[in-house]
């Protein structure tokens, strides 16, 4: 009789068991079954019982070790009632009977498993057990379900192998044995489990935490274990570091409220890039890395990178007075909310810039931009704004951009001596000059930097920002543009003639960017806010004609292009699907809500394709057939030239800058034949 105080375990073997040795001990009841169930019923051998009171077969008998050992390992509240109740190595043959009974009224707590290696202890004497020249997977099993060989052992049921413990294994106070490499790789994915880590976070930190130990890491941080602290005193410890750091800026509104934006120094920004030797490369530079004062030469005069234009040169001639101190560095801006929410309740607007001088391709990029700073987003409703003075939103908006691009209006005369890890000799010290190359937006937002009436309706008088034409010239592809003056913008935007504003769709305005350096001053914002390509053209006219293609064939043959679709998608070769227009509707073609601009221009390309089908042709055909006088030869034309129209704006390069007249002349006849076809 053994008693612990949390132990409950009645382990029974029969005086009938004749082979037996004497002084048979609950030890070698465990683990004595090498027998057959021939052997034991031949033998006398008395089944045996699972004493957990909660216990799943409710007191089945076994007549194998080997059953009962497969019912542990099946049964989570038996093995840990069985393994935590019953310490193996404290039962010896000197004090065991033949009827060993353990007792004790406290049920388990947890019936549940906490550690990874749940194998039993073995025995000091391995030997005495009378198990050791066996062969683990040929013991025998007591399962309904098990398949048994000749000599009646299992051959699907695994059985339980007793395995020498590990070198270096612990065995815990629940009976277990575990080593310290698993109980540290236990602990490190309980707590990366805990922080919802993605599984590659394992990885990362195993290779951060050997680099760290190999480079003499004392893995005892000055701040503690406490995140905030240690960030601090890494921060200070970072040569100017206080300069990368943004600042919250407190702006007066010109409605007399107040607010405040995020504002990061732009001198530090720029520098932080161009200071940089990871991105100083020549393989990211437009300029020539050896001679980066010298105006840029687009190879062969082709129109290509942002530096190519003509807006450049001259810029360049007005800004540079010493050709061997200064570098010109243009800079490229980018605003736009991005929602950090589904429902657009939270969003930010920041606010970021790049410099030209970088390739395009390096551009795009995250590691090419900087931050000019975050604008707020107002938290008014539509009702509280529809009762505000006109043009008081857009006043705040660039009451706002002012105070942002404060310290990129005063860069250049803090911009002087600067060392950049450039030049034939690896290291060049020069004076930057800066200005607004142009600004990247959408249609949205470059409506509010130019201060332009913000809807498209037939009230509104002028509907393209940078030009002069009206809503009743919109469709006319014959009215030339007449480009917008920066100086009689400003002048018709401060003025108190409201009929003269609308007549210009011009809100009453101080425009931020009369104050900022521009490239081309002439025509200021208003040239420096080039019509946004991907929401004009294809969220626009591919919108629009897509859902003209659609909505002209019958419900009953729409099912039919979605065959045709899946057909398609499960026929072409997958390896060039990034050489074309994104195709993926491997749901049909008729689904359109929802879509990127992206996908609008892979339908386009797909209705080309399913017209080559026979059974597309005829869908096509006889819905055209139907509604219209075209013919589908007409559409199929117009759906490739905007395709090609689309690749043609997508080009690396253009036309050669000395034939530019000619070239131009030659892209607006294209564009006015695709209008009418599309008209």
């Amino acid at each position: 009789m053994f008693r612990d105080q949390y132990d409950m375990i009645r382990i029974t073997c029969s005086t009938k068991c004749l082979p037996c040795p004497t002084g048979i001990t609950a030890v070698s009841i465990f683990y004595e079954c090498n027998m057959s169930k021939r052997r034991r019923k031949q033998q006398g051998c008395a089944p045996i019982y699972c004493e957990n009171p909660f216990c799943p077969q409710d007191g089945k008998a076994y007549t194998s070790m080997s059953a009962f050992t497969q019912h542990i390992g099946r049964s989570a509240s038996c093995e840990q009632y069985v393994h935590g109740h019953l310490n193996l190595r404290s039962i010896t043959r000197e004090n065991a009977t033949s009827s060993t009974v353990v007792t004790n009224t406290k049920k388990p707590s947890v019936l549940r498993r906490d550690m990874v290696n749940n194998i039993p202890p073995l025995p000091d004497d391995e030997e005495d057990l009378g198990f050791a020249d066996t062969d683990a997977h040929s013991l025998p099993c007591d399962d309904e379900d098990a398949i048994f060989d000749n000599e009646s052992n299992c051959l699907d049921v695994p059985t339980f192998a007793f395995r020498p413990p590990q070198e270096g294994a612990v065995l815990s106070s629940s009976g277990f044995m575990y080593t310290t490499q698993q109980k540290w790789t236990v602990a490190l994915l309980k707590l990366l489990d805990d922080i919802n880590a993605p599984d590659y976070a394992f990885r990362l930190i195993i290779e951060w935490a050997l680099s760290a130990k190999d480079d003499g890491y004392s893995f005892r941080p000055p701040g503690g274990v406490t995140r905030n602290a240690n960030v601090d005193i890494l921060f200070k410890s970072v040569p100017n570091a206080p300069l990368l750091r943004p600042s919250i800026q407190p702006v007066r509104r010109v409605d007399g409220s107040s607010s405040n934006v995020i504002v990061f120094d732009f001198v530090p920004q720029l520098l932080r890039l161009l200071q940089n030797p990871s991105v100083m490369k020549p393989e990211n530079l437009a300029i020539n890395f050896n001679a980066p004062l010298l105006r840029y030469e687009s190879p062969g005069n082709v129109l290509g990178e942002a530096l190519s234009g003509s807006v450049y040169r001259t810029a360049y001639q007005r800004f540079i007075s010493d050709p061997s101190r200064q570098l010109f560095v243009p800079i490229i801006q980018w605003i736009d909310r991005t929602s950090v929410t589904g429902n657009d309740r939270f969003s930010l607007k920041p606010y970021m810039f790049t410099p030209a001088i970088f390739t395009e391709s390096f551009r795009r990029t995250f590691k090419a931009w900087g931050y000019h700073g975050f604008l707020p987003k107002s938290k008014k409703s539509s009702a509280q704004n529809q009762t505000k003075k006109q043009g008081v939103n857009i006043g705040n908006y660039h009451a706002e951009l002012r105070v942002v691009l404060n310290t990129f209006r005063s860069a250049n005369n803090r911009l002087r001596n600067i060392t950049l890890p450039i030049g034939p000799n690896g290291s060049i010290t020069v004076d930057i000059v800066t200005c607004i190359l142009f600004v990247i937006q959408d249609m949205q937002e470059g409506d509010m930097l130019c201060g332009r009436y913000g809807p498209h309706t037939p009230l509104i008088k002028r509907h393209c920002r940078s030009c002069d034409v009206s809503y009743d010239d919109l469709d006319n592809p014959e009215v030339n543009c007449t480009f917008l003056l920066s100086r009689n913008m400003d002048f018709i935007a401060q003025s108190e003639d409201k009929e003269l504003r609308s007549r210009w769709s011009q809100h009453k305005l101080d425009n931020a960017f009369n104050h900022m350096p521009l490239a081309d001053p002439v025509r200021g914002i208003f040239g420096a806010t080039p019509v946004e390509t991907m929401h004009a053209y294809r969220k626009g006219m591919i919108e629009m004609v897509t859902f003209l293609v659609l909505d002209n064939v019958p419900p009953s043959k729409k099912a039919l292009l979605d065959d045709l679709a899946l057909k398609f998608h499960k026929s072409h070769r997958q390896t060039w699907r990034g050489e074309y227009p994104a195709t993926d509707f491997t749901n049909g073609i008729t689904n359109l809500t929802k879509i990127s601009a992206s996908e609008r221009l892979g339908l386009v390309f797909l209705f080309v394709i399913l017209a080559q089908y026979h059974e597309g042709w005829q869908i096509l055909e006889s819905a055209l057939k139907q509604r219209t006088d075209t013919s589908l030869t007409d559409v199929v034309e117009l759906l490739e030239a905007m395709l090609c129209f689309d690749a043609w704006l997508n080009r690396d390069t253009f036309w050669n800058s000395e034939d530019a007249e000619n070239a131009k002349e030659s892209a607006q006849f294209s564009i006015k034949v695709l209008m009418e076809m599309c008209s």
